[in-house]
């Protein structure tokens, strides 16, 4: 069998070796480094070994940022609050009912079993995936919004067109 050739050593993009020099620099492994980032860490590896060939400039804003305020985590507004209270959140952001955790799942994707758990403050899921929720409750908040926007313009013009000189109501009067 013939000898394997070792990889060929893959040139760092500057972001690329920034970015590991930012996190030997804070002393963090890549799965805590990637935690801290909100990406996985699969996605940190493929940066670092130049797999990706450009880091996202949010990336690099927020490692930069990271090494300069030492290590310190950016405030997560999710960070402090209990499950309850964020899915409580959620229902609302997607007008359904807090006690439907099967529709509750069926928006986000967590199963019901999870969901009831989280709202007994029995688990909590990790920070990535709390993130990745939260997108997606953002995500069909808008739509939700957009549909309640298209709904009422198709009713508007309904309504006006009904008020016009063929109005039964008004005896085919239209006041000038």
């Amino acid at each position: 069998m013939p000898a394997r050739c070792p990889p060929k050593a893959v040139k760092l993009s500057l972001d690329q070796d920034e970015l590991v020099n930012i996190r030997n620099a804070l002393g963090l492994s890549q799965h805590v480094f990637a935690e801290i980032m909100e990406i996985s860490k699969p996605r940190l590896v493929s940066y670092e070994q130049g797999i990706t060939s450009v880091v996202p400039e949010r990336i690099m804003v927020e490692a930069r940022a990271l090494l300069k305020n030492g290590g310190q985590m950016k405030s997560d507004r999710y960070a402090n609050m209990d499950m309850p209270e964020i899915i409580a959140e959620w229902a609302n952001d997607l007008k359904i009912g807090y006690a439907d955790d099967i529709q509750i799942s069926n928006f986000i994707g967590a199963s019901a079993d999870a969901i009831s758990r989280w709202k007994n403050s029995e688990t909590r899921p990790a920070p990535l995936m709390l993130k990745q929720y939260r997108e997606i409750v953002q995500d069909l908040k808008v739509r939700l919004a957009k549909c309640a926007v298209i709904n009422f313009r198709n009713v508007i013009p309904n309504a006006v067109g009904k008020h016009d000189s063929s109005d039964e109501r008004l005896g085919g009067y239209a006041p000038s």
